[in-house]
């Protein structure tokens, strides 16, 4: 489904380029996945879920296309850092509140 505030191009007209940026923020996204596993771990994986979200509407408005595997790995990279990052943050949190925190 097309955003019905974008103008509607000619005849295939900019569906190369719509191509283009779908797969360069796919390849983005992985990037940014593979450095919030390795490099800045949380703020990275968080980097990498927005365009990879973005290249999977562009693809999929597009009828699909190269790069989705780029997307969803790193959606994937993504997500699960950030859910690991926060399992490791919340998990300690809630243990000392369960268990008493004692001095």
């Amino acid at each position: 489904m097309t955003d019905p505030r974008l103008p509607v191009p000619a005849s295939g007209a900019g569906t190369a380029s719509a191509a283009a940026s779908a797969r360069t923020l796919a390849v983005a996204s992985f990037v940014l996945g593979v450095c919030g596993a390795r490099v800045l771990p949380l703020l990275g994986s968080i980097a990498a879920v927005v365009p990879g979200h973005l290249a999977r509407r562009r693809l999929a408005d597009l009828g699909g296309g190269e790069g989705g595997g780029f997307a969803v790995t790193g959606l994937w990279l993504g997500y699960t850092v950030v859910v690991a990052a926060v399992a490791l943050l919340v998990l300690p949190l809630a243990r000392a509140v369960l268990m008493g925190v004692t001095d």
